[in-house]
């Protein structure tokens, strides 16, 4: 799934976290490896579900997606993606698994830190203004 080389990670075909071991997720952290978190394709694949406060926790960049077609045909709909990211981590892993205010950090803030940007995924603080406004 992965390599390394000098302590660096290569991307060789990753295709699911949800499974991730302890040793997997420190893996992670260690080399800064971020992980796309893409609960609705994840629950259509029945691939399982990812151990997003763990990784969260001991520094994996986390971020929030949806994958192609093939396995995600909802029209990737990101704000239902954020509510099933939130629902799913409870039911997997009790209530206070995820809160609201963390599954939209790890839809803007999360993604952005997965990219390796400061310059997206924070809202100014006219965001509220301007996005209200009609046209």
């Amino acid at each position: 799934m992965w390599k390394t080389s000098a302590g660096s990670v290569t991307t060789c075909g990753m295709r699911t976290v949800c499974n991730s071991t302890s040793p997997g997720i420190a893996f992670f952290a260690r080399t800064g490896t971020g992980v796309a978190h893409c609960p609705c394709s994840n629950m259509r694949l029945v691939s399982g579900i990812v151990p997003v406060k763990r990784m969260r926790l001991v520094g994996v960049p986390v971020g929030l997606g949806v994958d192609g077609s093939a396995s995600n045909d909802d029209g990737a709909q990101m704000v239902a993606e954020v509510r099933q990211a939130l629902l799913l981590q409870r039911v997997g892993f009790g209530p206070d698994a995820m809160t609201a205010r963390e599954a939209l950090e790890i839809a803007t803030l999360g993604g952005a830190k997965v990219l390796n940007r400061d310059d997206i995924g924070d809202w100014c603080p006219a965001w509220r203004r301007t996005s209200c406004r009609s046209t």
